[in-house]
């Protein structure tokens, strides 16, 4: 009952899963409110409001961050359920992050975990790998997004064993999500991408969502992201999630992912010539296309050069 108040303090829908919540959105936009009966509850030992407030406070949410105070919430999301923040917790003193290494006090903190319905040696291999990835993170932007395709690889088609287990490790879809846009705020754009991304696949229970990722991708495909400049493009050129109809925009955000080798982006561009429904015929652009984009090993482009050549 505790987590179902939570979500709706927070002012979002609520899933089955207190966790399913995207509960971020508004201590990002500096909510005092929230962050206030996210506070309250975590004096009530709740321990998902206790593991929230950890990363809260681990990333600098709306307040200033503060790493000892993270490890402090995790740690007592983790002696009240094994479901939550022991990972986490484990992370700083496992690799010494904010806090001298201390690898005994990780395996304590590793040794609460409700091992139940899981397989504990998959969820140990995970762990391991996602959090070694991570602690490199703390120094190397570049490793961000190569964690968030690793995870979403995973997420996107879970059963439950393997949700049950990146749940545990502090990474469900909405964990996922909230990272990611924490990180995207560095201004990386592959980053910003799998912000958008996780969005458009659902670890958000936002209505919008696909109004909210062309927010993400937008910023990614300004920053030179090819498959973001791809999606961006299609918007315009559909008129959808929020997007006014603008083919000459979608060309022009086309042509810069095609630049780039973006194969989907070559294909697009390449059909709104052959076709001529958005914009005036050119068979000598699309033919160069489909042929670039065939030479790549894209089907889609040797069925239309058959019909170029059929055709003439």
């Amino acid at each position: 009952m505790k987590k179902t108040t939570l979500a709706l303090l927070l002012g979002f829908s609520c899933s089955a899963f207190a966790q399913e919540a995207d509960d971020a959105d508004r201590l990002e936009q500096q909510d005092n409110a929230a962050l206030t009966a996210l506070t309250d509850l975590a004096k009530r030992q709740d321990p998902y409001a206790l593991s929230v407030l950890g990363f809260v406070y681990e990333f600098g949410v709306s307040v200033p961050k503060n790493i000892q105070q993270a490890i402090d919430y995790y740690q007592q999301a983790c002696a009240l359920s094994g479901d939550y923040g022991c990972y986490n917790a484990g992370y700083f003193y496992q690799y010494g992050i904010g806090v001298p290494q201390d690898n005994a006090r990780a395996s304590q903190l590793l040794e609460k975990i409700n091992a139940a319905d899981i397989d504990i040696k998959i969820a140990s291999k995970l762990g391991h790998t996602v959090y070694e990835a991570k602690a490199k993170a703390e120094t190397d932007a570049e490793m961000r997004a190569p964690i968030l395709k690793y995870v979403s690889r995973y997420l996107n088609t879970a059963d439950d064993q393997t949700r049950r287990i990146f749940s545990l490790l502090g990474l469900s879809k909405s964990d996922t999500l909230r990272l990611a846009k924490r990180w995207a705020q560095q201004g990386d754009p592959k980053v910003n991408f799998y912000a958008g991304h996780f969005y458009n696949f659902g670890y958000s229970s936002i209505k919008d969502k696909d109004v909210e990722a062309i927010r993400w991708f937008r910023r990614a495909a300004e920053g030179g992201e090819p498959e973001s400049q791809n999606i961006l493009a299609l918007a315009y050129l559909k008129g959808r999630w929020g997007v006014d109809k603008a083919p000459q925009e979608a060309v022009v955000w086309f042509e810069r992912a095609a630049q780039q080798g973006n194969n989907d982006a070559i294909i697009n561009l390449a059909e709104m010539y052959y076709t001529g429904e958005e914009i005036r015929v050119d068979y000598d652009k699309a033919l160069r296309l489909f042929t670039e984009a065939d030479e790549k090993g894209a089907s889609r482009a040797a069925r239309y050069l058959s019909w170029i050549y059929y055709n003439g």
